[in-house]
């Protein structure tokens, strides 16, 4: 008898590429700078104004905070995504 035993390559764990890296990279930045820009609404409107000053206070408006997209902080990525988002759309137009 002749053994037939085959050896099976295990596949082998593929490498992360640079450029996924890179663009990890550039979003979590893009999010830390958006985290950076957070800050508090400030009103102008007239005091005297009774129904928007009961607005204000009711909602709770003036405790709100606004941060920015995250994709809006950087231009260029703004840029990029622009971009692909149009050679996505592209073949359907």
């Amino acid at each position: 008898m002749t053994d037939t035993t085959e050896t099976v390559q295990q596949p082998q764990a593929k490498k992360p590429k640079v450029a996924a890296i890179l663009l990890l990279l550039l979003l979590l930045l893009a999010k830390l700078i958006a985290r950076m820009n957070r800050g508090r609404l400030e009103l102008v409107y007239d005091k005297k104004h009774k129904l928007f000053d009961k607005f204000v206070k009711k909602s709770k408006i003036s405790t709100m905070q606004f941060e920015p997209y995250f994709l809006a902080v950087l231009s260029a990525s703004q840029s990029i995504l622009y971009v692909l988002y149009d050679a996505v759309l592209k073949p359907f137009v």
